[in-house]
C-alpha cells in the first residue's frame, strides 16, 4: 500500500478514535469550550504532520513545490534587495517579498517550507477554532476531519501561493460579517499581492444579498446544472472580462476546455453538492454566521460547477471552501452527516488511487 495511503488512513481513523469517545477531557469553560491547553494539544499534533510532509519530502515530486524551492534557494543567494524584480518575474510581489525575508533568517528550503506550513495552518486552525468555540471540542475534531478529507491537508504546500492568500481570505469572512466593508476589502487586495486570482473576493459582499430560503436553493441548484451543461460561453466571457491574464489557459494544449477532464471536476461537484444538501439540512437561518458561511460555500460551488468544462476555475473555490469546515461541524450527527464523513473518506482514497493527477490530495513521497 503506498505510504500516503497509510499516513492517511492513520490520521483519520485516530481522529475518529478520538471523536467517539471521551479521550480529551476538555472542561467547558463559560463562553469557550476550550483550554489553551486543548488548543495547543491540536496544534502540536498537527504540526508533526507539517514536518513529516512539507519538510522532509522529497523536493522533486510535486512540480510547484520544486518551481517554488528553486525560487527561494534564487533569492537567498542573489536577491539582494527587496525591490529587485529580476527574479520570478509573472509571480505576485506578496509571495516574492515574503520569501526575501524568510531567507533573511535562513537559505535553507525546508526551513522555507516548515515556515510557510505554519502559515498557512495557524490560519486555517485559528478560523476552526474561532467558528466552534462556542460549541464543543468534538467540533474541533470534526473541521480537521473535513479539513482532511477534501484534501486541503496535503494540498496545500503544492499551490503554496494560492493557499497563503486563502489564509489572508480567512481573516476577512468574521469582517464580512460585521459589515466592516473597508477592512474586509483591505484583506482582499493583500491576498492579491500573493495570487491574483483572490481579486474574486471581492464579490463576496454581494452574495449576502441573496438569502437561503427554500426557493431561492432550489433555483440555484437549477442554475448549477444550467452552468455544468452550457458553461462553455459563460465561461469564456467571464474570463475574458473578470481575469483576461488566464484567457491562454482556456485553449492551451494541458488545461483548455476542449481537453478538460470532465469525470474529475463532476466528482468534485458531488462531493459538494452532498455537503451542500448537509449544510442546508441543518441551517439556522437565525444564526447570522451560519448563514454566512452557507453562502460562501455556495457561491464557491458555483466554480465547481464551471470546473466541469475548464477544470482549472476549480481552483479559486479554495477561496470559499474553508465556510464548509466550520459548517461540516455545525450538522447534527445524524444518518446523513456520517454517510457524508464516509463518502468523502471513500472519495480521497479513490481518487488518490486511481487518478492522483485530477487533484493534489496527496502528491508527495518521503524524501
Amino acid at each position: 500500500m503506498h505510504l500516503n495511503i497509510i499516513v492517511f488512513l492513520t490520521l483519520f481513523f485516530g481522529l475518529c478514535f478520538i471523536v467517539s469517545g471521551d479521550y480529551l477531557k476538555c472542561p467547558a469553560q463559560k463562553g469557550a469550550a476550550f483550554t489553551r491547553g486543548y488548543e495547543a494539544y491540536i496544534f502540536l499534533s498537527f504540526l508533526i504532520f507539517f514536518v513529516a510532509f512539507y519538510v522532509l519530502r522529497d523536493f522533486s515530486y510535486a512540480h510547484d513545490t520544486s518551481a517554488y524551492v528553486s525560487v527561494y534557494n534564487q533569492i537567498a543567494l542573489r536577491m539582494n534587495s527587496i525591490t529587485e524584480h529580476n527574479i520570478a518575474r509573472g509571480w505576485e510581489r506578496g509571495f516574492i517579498i515574503l520569501l526575501y525575508l524568510l531567507s533573511r533568517i535562513s537559505d535553507n528550503a525546508r526551513f522555507f517550507l516548515f515556515a510557510v506550513s505554519c502559515l498557512i495552518y495557524g490560519s486555517f486552525l485559528r478560523f476552526i477554532f474561532q467558528c466552534n468555540a462556542l460549541t464543543s471540542e468534538k467540533n474541533v475534531i470534526y473541521s480537521v476531519m473535513l479539513f482532511v478529507l477534501h484534501g486541503t491537508f496535503f494540498s496545500s504546500t503544492n499551490l503554496m501561493r494560492q493557499f497563503l492568500a486563502t489564509s489572508i481570505i480567512l481573516y476577512s469572512y468574521m469582517y464580512l460579517a460585521d459589515k466592516k466593508y473597508m477592512r474586509f476589502y483591505a484583506l482582499v487586495l493583500l491576498a492579491f499581492l500573493f495570487h491574483s486570482t483572490a481579486i474574486i473576493c471581492i464579490m463576496l459582499p454581494f452574495v449576502r444579498l441573496f438569502k437561503p430560503t427554500k426557493k431561492f436553493v432550489r433555483l440555484y441548484l437549477l442554475g448549477i446544472i444550467l452552468l455544468v451543461v452550457f458553461g462553455v460561453k459563460i465561461l469564456e466571457i467571464g474570463v475574458h472580462i473578470i481575469a483576461p491574464r488566464y484567457e491562454g489557459y482556456l485553449n492551451s494544449a494541458m488545461y483548455g476546455i476542449q481537453n478538460a477532464a470532465k469525470l474529475g471536476p463532476l466528482l468534485n461537484l458531488g462531493v459538494g453538492g452532498l455537503l451542500l444538501i448537509l449544510f442546508y439540512k441543518n441551517l439556522d437561518l437565525n444564526n447570522r454566521i451560519q448563514v454566512l458561511l452557507f453562502e460562501i460555500f455556495m457561491a464557491g460551488l458555483v466554480f465547481t460547477a464551471m470546473s466541469a468544462k475548464f477544470t482549472q476555475i476549480g481552483r479559486i473555490s479554495g477561496y470559499f471552501f474553508p465556510a464548509a469546515l466550520p459548517l461540516f461541524a455545525m450538522a447534527r450527527k445524524d444518518g446523513l452527516f456520517y454517510f457524508s464523513l464516509f463518502s468523502l473518506t471513500g472519495y480521497c482514497l479513490v481518487v488518490n488511487i486511481f487518478r492522483p493527477e485530477w487533484t493534489a490530495f496527496f502528491p508527495y513521497h518521503f524524501a
